[in-house]
């Protein structure tokens, strides 16, 4: 799972992407496990708290906030 995770995750000029799809793949795999093992109630309180941070950017307002930061961060670079 590992390699799989380090294998999405590409470097292109000053941007890295790939790095949620490698955080869910790693969360993917411990539900798999979680599932396996019989912790039900653990597994499925995992995936929904997932689902929720995967679709938190899509809520009315994340652009506002998110801009809001990036233009914090780049505050004094000029």
């Amino acid at each position: 799972v590992g390699f799989l995770g380090a294998g999405v995750i590409l470097r292109k000029n000053e941007r890295i992407t790939g790095l949620t799809t490698a955080a869910t793949i790693w969360s993917t795999a411990s539900l798999g496990l979680s599932f396996a093992y019989g912790m039900y109630l653990v597994g499925v309180t995992t995936a929904l708290l997932i689902l929720a941070f995967l679709s938190i950017h899509h809520l009315p307002g994340w652009a506002k906030i998110k801009s809001k930061k990036h233009s914090e961060k780049t505050e004094g670079y000029d």
